[in-house]
């Protein structure tokens, strides 16, 4: 699980491997990827401690996690953007089923990976960990890395209260939250986006997939 520095980066598998690591020091980020807008989301927790928030622009963003990683020897990265991509046989993307389609009041709703914002912020999330690898280079954390996913909002939400809702579902996770991207056909292919930026292997797994939703929490900011 380690990449060329000294930072180590896992990817959890399973919803036995994501419980043994939920109670370790975690942030989530709802990740934006706009150019001067606080258009990031991020909460964080350490033990039983009130989670803590904060907005911040995309390189405001990777600074705060490159600071909060730091300080810690291992850790829970969870970021809300596609981090795996997925391929058929024929080599054309296909949607990560089933958790980017949903159908709500009779119609169905599509958030693939590689679609519109999923694509943009697929890009910001190469770039994200391409650029947070260089600034962790001198740490020796052990970093765990999951995706979070917000499902389709029958409310409205914003960036941090999106990062808290995928930290809280985190800290309890249930097998039906938790979605494992693999091909489901021979020739097809599931592949790490880490992988793609060289902050990992690309022989890595891809990173489990936390599936929450907004419904029911305060406005807590």
């Amino acid at each position: 699980m380690d990449h060329s520095g000294p930072v180590k980066f896992g990817f959890p598998q399973g919803v036995e491997e994501v419980r043994r690591v939920s109670e370790l020091p975690t942030m989530a980020v709802d990740l934006g990827f706009a150019k001067k807008r606080k258009s990031c989301g991020l909460a964080w927790q350490i033990s039983d401690d009130e989670p803590s928030t904060s907005r911040a622009t995309f390189g405001q963003c990777i600074d705060k996690v490159a600071d909060f990683l730091k300080e810690k020897s291992t850790s829970v990265l969870i970021v809300e953007a596609p981090l795996s991509s997925l391929f058929d046989s024929a080599g054309n993307p296909k949607p990560r089923m089933p958790f980017e389609e949903a159908q709500i009041d009779g119609t169905v709703h599509r958030r693939y990976w590689y679609v519109g914002a999923g694509g943009a912020i697929g890009l910001g999330a190469i770039f994200f960990f391409s650029r947070l690898s260089e600034l962790t280079m001198q740490a020796s954390d052990t970093v765990h890395v999951i995706e979070g996913f917000v499902s389709f909002k029958t409310q409205r939400s914003d960036d941090v209260e999106d990062a808290l809702a995928l930290l809280k579902e985190f800290r309890n996770p249930t097998e039906a939250k938790l979605c494992q991207i693999e091909p489901n056909d021979p020739e097809g292919r599931a592949i790490n986006m880490l992988g793609v930026s060289h902050v990992v292997s690309p022989e890595e797994p891809c990173p489990m997939v936390i599936v929450t939703t907004v419904e029911g929490l305060d406005q807590e900011s």
